[in-house]
Formats: C-alpha cells, sequence, structure tokens
C-alpha cells in the first residue's frame, strides 16, 4: 500500500514539473515589417511591446538597416526582388533571422536565390 502512494504521489510531481515548464513567455513580440518600391519588397521583422521602448527603437532600426543591406550588394536598376524571412531562434536574449527570395533581371535566362542572416541581442 505504501509503494502504491508513492508512486501516485510521484507521478503527480512530475506531471506537475512538466506543466509547469511548458509555458514561458518573451519579453517582446515579433510583428512584420516591409520595404516595398517600384518592383522590390523585403519583408523584416520588427520588435513589438519590448518594456524599453529605447531599446526596442534601436533594434528596429538595426534590423531593417541589416534586412536592407541586400539593396546595397544586388543591383536592382532593371530587376524585381522579393525578400521574406523566418524566425529560426528567438529568446530573451537572442533572435535569430533567416532571409530567403529571389531576384530577376530583366533579360536574364533565371532568377537568384538569395539567402542571408542576421542574429541579435534582444
Amino acid at each position: 500500500m505504501r509503494t502504491k502512494v508513492l508512486l501516485v504521489l510521484l507521478s503527480i510531481v512530475l506531471l506537475l514539473i512538466s506543466c509547469s515548464s511548458t509555458t514561458r513567455l518573451m519579453n517582446y513580440e515579433i510583428v512584420d515589417a516591409a520595404y516595398s518600391t517600384n518592383k522590390v519588397k523585403i519583408n523584416y521583422p520588427n520588435i513589438n511591446n519590448m518594456k524599453n521602448k529605447n531599446k526596442q527603437t534601436k533594434l528596429n532600426e538595426l534590423l531593417e538597416t541589416e534586412a536592407l543591406k541586400i539593396l546595397e550588394l544586388v543591383d536592382v536598376t532593371n530587376a524585381s526582388m522579393g525578400i521574406s524571412y523566418r524566425i529560426m531562434n528567438q529568446s530573451d536574449y537572442l533572435l535569430s533571422i533567416q532571409y530567403f527570395g529571389d531576384t530577376y533581371s530583366e533579360g536574364a535566362a533565371y532568377p537568384i536565390n538569395i539567402f542571408y542572416t542576421t542574429r541579435r541581442s534582444t
């Protein structure tokens, strides 16, 4: 009888421990932002609802700068470009973003795939 009571209590404790660790809230949320001009559209993340608004503003400026850096590397004068993003890691301390898409220059035989990443401390 004593063994059964111990097993039941142990099962309850393990269940409570596993349930308490499954819910984790970030100290910020990710919202979509976009840059669009002519035939170029670049989607990138923005941080929202951070307690430190000054830090949030600086991080959003950095994220925008890094997302649009591709425009310095690729001539889009006679081209179209579409870039999307995927959040690869989001925690209270780190944000890792993967950008992917393509660009197609007028008269080219095929589009060129684009891939780049950003990692930022939050």
